[in-house]
């Protein structure tokens, strides 16, 4: 009789374990995430705003094509309820992500408001149809803060909302980051509308956009709609596809976009590959055809002081602005360059906001002429750019 009770006092603990179960496994810490491996997974994680620090891993592909209209929660609603913890895709993609209202909502995205980290992660053919919504993409909506997106696409399917709209992001806020991504979509809005993100007021690194994009009003681009151009570097939109820009990004063809030789200083990271000619560059985690992404041969010199880099062409001094690893060595000038070739925002300052030059350049008695940098300086909006955008 004593081993029937414990056998069923076993059987009951078991049965409560499984029915408490919110995701498949894991309990949300940094060594032991949630599993994220179905749609419903994806749901309850913005059903339980308790759960928006905790850690997420996917272990599977997700296709969320049974949740319409607003079925799905969005993760992250306010400045004040932003998801802050950290969701690796580890490489699996979120599938067929379908959201439509007319409502004058807000932070429309399967993550809406974020102030932690979204990474490896893809989104496949997202339908997004949203007119008289602000802020509105398919993977994020919003980041604020720390907020951070790495390694991450959307490819396919289309985003449509009033403004501030991108495929992959909706609005950057000013300290945080979208590096190592890239969207090859369709967006469309009234105004604030780009290929990659509606707005950024923080850093775009290592970035591109190939997105058709529709804009009925004021502030659109191959990129992103509105920002800085010294928060975007090394990043680029297809101006055959868009036909639009401004200075945030570098507008390339299409047959550019597919040329190793465009993405200089992309080496730096590891993360991308190219079929040269062929297609646009693809996260290596994708498992495409394609070889790594490399940089070419730097300049001649040792980057010392004994043996600096020498720069003898406008080439060499503009290729110094797209490595961020080299601003800490010695360049020598060894002969008078004309940079006129160079318009717009297409020279590469060397040194930002973030990453200060901090080695030496000896100009050996010789000149620098017909540099020119024109860049429009973003309208502000609020007092910090840390807002939620009403």
């Amino acid at each position: 009789m004593k081993m029937k009770v414990f056998c069923a006092v076993v059987l009951l603990s078991a049965i409560g374990n499984a029915v408490m179960a919110k995701y498949s496994g894991g309990s949300g810490t940094v060594i032991d995430p949630y599993l994220i491996a179905t749609a419903a997974d994806m749901n309850t994680i913005g059903a339980n705003s308790s759960d928006w620090d905790k850690h997420f891993k996917m272990i599977a592909d997700v296709d969320l094509a049974g949740y319409r209209g607003t079925m799905l929660k969005c993760i992250g609603d306010d400045l004040s309820r932003t998801f802050k913890g950290v969701f690796d895709g580890q490489g699996h993609t979120i599938s067929n992500y379908n959201y439509a209202t007319t409502d004058t909502t807000q932070l429309i995205g399967i993550f809406g408001m974020i102030s932690g980290e979204i990474k490896n992660v893809g989104v496949i053919n997202p339908n997004v149809v949203a007119p008289n919504a602000v802020v509105v993409s398919s993977l994020v909506g919003q980041s604020e803060y720390s907020g951070y997106v790495n390694n991450c696409f959307v490819r396919g399917g289309s985003v449509k909302g009033k403004s501030y709209v991108g495929p992959l992001i909706g609005f950057v806020g000013a300290n945080s980051k979208v590096e190592n991504c890239y969207a090859v979509s369709s967006t469309e809005g009234e105004s604030f509308v780009g290929g990659l993100a509606g707005a950024n007021y923080g850093r775009i690194y290592y970035c591109y956009a190939s997105s058709a994009v529709t804009c009925g009003g004021s502030y659109t681009g191959g990129l992103a709609g509105l920002g800085y151009a010294t928060k975007t570097f090394l990043s680029f939109w297809n101006n055959d596809l868009t036909g639009t820009g401004n200075t945030v990004g570098k507008g390339r063809n299409s047959t550019e976009m597919k040329e190793m030789a465009t993405f200089a200083g992309w080496g730096v990271t590891g993360v991308w590959v190219i079929d040269e000619g062929a297609d646009f560059p693809k996260l290596a985690w994708e498992g495409t055809n394609g070889a790594a992404i490399t940089d070419p041969q730097f300049l001649l010199g040792l980057g010392t002081e004994a043996s600096p880099y020498l720069i003898s062409s406008s080439e060499g001094l503009n290729l110094i602005g797209k490595f961020t690893d080299k601003w800490d060595k010695c360049y020598r000038l060894v002969c008078s360059i004309d940079m006129g070739g160079y318009q717009g925002v297409e020279y590469n300052i060397i040194g930002n906001g973030y990453i200060p030059f901090t080695g030496s350049f000896d100009g050996g008695g010789n000149t620098i002429g017909g540099l020119s940098f024109k860049a429009e300086r973003a309208e502000a909006i609020g007092s910090n750019h840390s807002q939620k955008i009403l």
